[in-house]
């Protein structure tokens, strides 16, 4: 099993890069892949 940290959607900004892929909360289905710059449609993803 994978230890993840968890990131509150409050901390995520418009710009922002991760050096690790992304999950929701499932752990599963990807949010955001690694080195790939978080856009208003991302954003918008977490709000729904």
């Amino acid at each position: 099993m994978r230890n993840f940290n968890k990131i509150s959607c409050d901390e995520i900004r418009l710009g922002m890069r991760f050096s690790a892929p992304v999950f929701f909360d499932d752990g599963e289905n990807m949010f955001l892949a690694e080195g790939k710059t978080v856009k208003l449609y991302h954003m918008t993803a977490l709000t729904r």
